[in-house]
């Protein structure tokens, strides 16, 4: 099961959350994330305590992970998003709280980690990983939304962004790290990417979505050509629609 880094009862401390830390949320994102992760513990607590692995054979994790970015995720609210489609517009990126620090990584850089430990828990079953999970950046990756902001409109190459904080918007955490020594240490894993290079690749993801994107909308009107040409006798429209589907673009 997986949740996020905001299951945890955020202290604004400057050190990272780990696994056995106090789970709750000030608002109710954080809130569902907790229970989410209470329910779970309580189900497997409940129907297959890893006590008794041997006797039900059933392993029940959950996994946490930190902010992710990667292209192709148009999603509202999203930090990318917001960025991409100001630039597009060519307006400045409205940032609401440039100076929360946050545990960014690449979005395949936490499902490399669920998988090793799906793995690892399929190639030996032990009670121990029936437990909880934490995949985020290494240690001093973390960057506020601002610098991050910054840093992917250095690696675009233009634009710029403005800072739409205010006193009365709902509460965000302002802190928030994870500590992922306990995947290092017991599945191996750790992540491979630095921000900047996470960031990089999240825009070369995003340079070819809008080309495939391109593409297909191309692939889609010379379908609909080639079905008028159909439905038509004409050899013009034929020799038309032939060339519509063979001209690059």
């Amino acid at each position: 099961m997986v949740t996020s880094d905001k299951c945890y009862q955020n202290n604004e401390q400057i050190w990272g959350y780990r696994e056995c830390d106090p789970l709750g949320g000030h608002d109710p994102y954080s809130a569902s994330k907790a229970a989410s992760e209470i329910v779970t513990a309580s189900y497997r607590s409940s129907f297959f305590p890893p006590a008794h692995l041997d006797r039900h054979g059933i392993q029940l994790a959950s996994a946490r992970a930190g902010n992710v970015i990667g292209g192709g995720d148009w999603s509202r609210d999203r930090i990318i998003t917001d960025i991409v489609h100001s630039l597009q517009r060519g307006q400045p990126v409205g940032v609401r709280n440039p100076r929360a620090v946050r545990p960014w990584q690449h979005v395949l850089e936490p499902l490399c980690g669920y998988l090793s430990l799906a793995a690892r828990m399929l190639a030996s079953p032990e009670a121990h990983l029936s437990t909880a999970w934490n995949f985020g950046p290494a240690p001093g990756e973390e960057l506020p939304v601002g610098d991050l902001v910054d840093l992917f409109l250095e690696t675009w190459g233009s634009g710029s962004w403005r800072d739409l904080s205010a006193a009365e918007a709902p509460h965000e955490a302002g802190v928030l790290r994870l500590a992922i020594d306990k995947a290092i240490w017991e599945l191996d894993w750790r992540p491979r990417w630095s921000v900047r290079e996470a960031v990089a690749r999240t825009l070369v993801g995003i340079v070819r979505f809008r080309r495939a994107s391109i593409w297909w909308r191309r692939v889609w009107r010379t379908s609909r050509l080639m079905r008028r040409c159909c439905r038509s006798s004409s050899i013009r429209a034929e020799d038309s629609c032939y060339s519509a589907f063979v001209t690059p673009a």
